[in-house]
């Protein structure tokens, strides 16, 4: 009697332990990134803007072009601090380079969570 309530006691504590072991594995660790790009004077979203997510003076960590709906996503294993920059060339009706529209910010990303930050283009070096 006394065995049989050792060995009960012994498979609850290994049932807790590995449940807790294998909760712990479940956790997304993820962290996403959205970011919508908007010009600046009118709110309109921005297809086709290049968007790069990476440290100043370091690696890029990604990037890609918006949708037509001005979203850029990614999704990263770790969380991290990023510069954020936006940029939409400009041409003119030759096919000729006038300028951009620019501008960026940073965002922190977090384990399991999804970031969402807006960037506002504004007027870059356009040619009159």
């Amino acid at each position: 009697m006394k065995q049989r309530r050792i060995a009960l006691i012994g498979l609850l504590i290994f049932s807790i332990v590995s449940l807790c072991m294998f909760s712990s594995c479940d956790k997304d660790t993820d962290c996403k990134l959205k970011v919508f790009v908007v010009k600046k004077n009118d709110g309109r979203a921005v297809a086709k803007a290049r968007v790069e997510v990476g440290k100043q003076g370091g690696t890029i960590g990604a990037e890609g072009e918006t949708d037509v709906s001005g979203v850029f996503q990614a999704t990263f294993a770790a969380p991290a601090i990023f510069d954020v920059t936006a940029t939409y060339a400009v041409y003119g009706d030759d096919g000729s380079y006038i300028g951009n529209y620019a501008n960026s910010t940073s965002v922190r990303l977090k384990d399991g969570e999804e970031v969402s930050v807006t960037i506002e283009l504004d007027y870059s070096n356009l040619q009159q």
